[in-house]
């Protein structure tokens, strides 16, 4: 069963979903403006995390959880 990390991106208000095993998961590598959460054991508990960080652009990594752009629910007012 795979599990899996969220990349969130503070200034680009971003979200990338990798799976563990990826080689572009780092979840122990961040910067003031950059953390990994994580580990979840589906992609949907990825995803909604990355909805409740309020993550405006949020994406599957294209290598590794190839799930395409995602569309938060939330109101767009919420990211101001």
């Amino acid at each position: 069963m795979s599990e899996y990390f969220v990349y969130c991106n503070y200034p680009k208000k971003k979200a990338v979903i990798h799976e563990t095993s990826c080689s572009e998961c780092k979840p122990h590598a961040g910067t003031p403006t950059d953390y990994w959460a994580g580990p979840f054991n589906t992609v949907e508990r990825a995803r909604n995390y990355a909805f409740g960080a309020l993550k405006k652009d949020i994406s599957g990594c294209p290598k590794c959880t190839p799930i395409g752009k995602i569309v938060n629910p939330l109101p767009m007012d919420s990211f101001d």
